[in-house]
């Protein structure tokens, strides 16, 4: 039995390149997944972007823009009215949003989290708020104390991130 890939790049390039309405277009891109939607965004030209965009909802948009890098997603951002691009940026993970936003230049930055929703923008101020050194995770042990001396409960529970990977591959 031969192994297919599915070529959607050619297919959604040719959708939206294509002449038809605005709905029928929606309606066809809709039947992708969004990471196949996001691989074609650097094939397109900067209109035929701000077109795509036109067409989407927002909670479709913000799934695209969460399989872009974030460079490019930042770039993209640039392209389209700032107040389009703050409902893409309030409908995405906090990390994600975080990770484009420092793609982008501060007076841009401060507009589009102006612009967003109130969640978004006290999920954002939460997290920008750690320095980078400050986030981690603490690991306690369990001791049992008795008169014989001291065991600890938890030594075979893995540490750092190589056992750690070792044990999610089992």
């Amino acid at each position: 039995m031969e192994n297919k890939t599915q070529d959607y790049q050619s297919e959604i390039l040719a959708i939206i390149r294509g002449n038809t309405s605005p709905g029928v277009m929606r309606n066809k891109l809709e039947d992708y997944h969004e990471n196949d939607l996001a691989d074609v965004f650097s094939e397109l030209t900067a209109a035929e972007r701000r077109k795509v965009c036109r067409i989407l909802n927002l909670d479709m948009l913000s799934d695209i823009f969460e399989y872009i890098d974030e460079k490019q997603a930042a770039e993209y951002l640039d392209e389209m009215d700032v107040r389009k691009a703050a409902g893409i940026l309030s409908g995405m993970e906090t990390d994600a949003v975080v990770d484009v936003l420092q793609m982008v230049p501060k007076d841009k930055k401060n507009l589009f989290i102006e612009l967003m929703d109130d969640d978004a923008r006290k999920d954002i101020a939460v997290i920008a708020s750690f320095d980078e050194e400050e986030i981690g995770i603490r690991i306690e042990d369990d001791l049992l104390i008795t008169e014989d001396g001291c065991r600890v409960l938890s030594e075979a529970i893995p540490r750092n991130a190589e056992e750690i990977e070792a044990l999610m591959a089992r």
